[in-house]
């Protein structure tokens, strides 16, 4: 596997729908590349 991409989301409770932040980490050829944070 060369290329790869992960987001991960989190709840300020038990609730999908209430997203308190979210960050997404993806690699291109085993390189770390793209990285985003959002906290609201």
């Amino acid at each position: 596997m060369k290329d790869l991409a992960a987001i991960d989301f989190e709840t300020a409770n038990f609730e999908r729908t209430n997203v308190c932040s979210a960050g997404m980490r993806s690699a291109i050829e085993k390189k770390l590349s793209t990285h985003v944070y959002r906290c609201a």
